[in-house]
């Protein structure tokens, strides 16, 4: 039996209630409990965090959709941090990393700037406790395939004072394995 439309709306409202509560357990009792972002309940609290869950690969989410978001992110007020939530993807970590790259370059092109940072997670991130470098994906980690865009704004108040460049994070993804 085929779902009507109305059906199938109900069951991927559920499916986004069920990725935010899983991403919401993990911030919470991961993320904000054991501090590995020290700014995660901050932006929680103040508001300057957004979550969206999208279906399917990230490269059938309509441009313009997620050009909005970069827009939104870069009016006053906007939030600073969203993670982009795909319950669907199923890219290894590698291909997900390159994807996320690759995907936020194309969108500052069409938009004609540079607006937000990526990080991208992923349940089966791999790491290696040889170096912090290597840990990175460790912290990398979501229950869901998610981009995490970052203002570059919030990136140059939290840098500043500090060296700038990649301190921690490896530009090609294969130095921290």
């Amino acid at each position: 039996a085929t779902l009507c439309s109305r059906e199938r709306h109900l069951m991927r409202h559920r499916e986004a209630e069920d990725a935010l509560a899983r991403n919401n357990r993990y911030v919470r009792e991961a993320v904000e409990a054991l501090n590995l972002c020290p700014y995660a309940a901050r932006a929680r609290r103040e508001g300057t965090s957004a979550r969206r869950v999208l279906f399917g690969r990230l490269e059938e989410v309509p441009q313009a959709s997620l050009l909005g978001i970069l827009r939104d992110m870069e009016r006053e007020g906007g939030p600073e941090v969203v993670q982009l939530i795909f319950p669907d993807e199923t890219d290894d970590p590698r291909d997900w990393e390159r994807r996320a790259k690759s995907g936020l370059v194309a969108l500052h092109e069409a938009l004609g700037r540079s607006v937000a940072g990526v990080a991208a997670l992923h349940p089966r991130a791999r790491f290696k406790a040889t170096s912090p470098r290597a840990m990175v994906p460790l912290f990398r980690r979501s229950p869901d395939p998610t981009l995490q865009w970052i203002s570059l704004a919030a990136l140059e108040r939290v840098r500043e004072g500090r060296p700038h460049g990649e301190v921690l994070l490896p530009s090609d993804p294969a130095e921290a394995r």
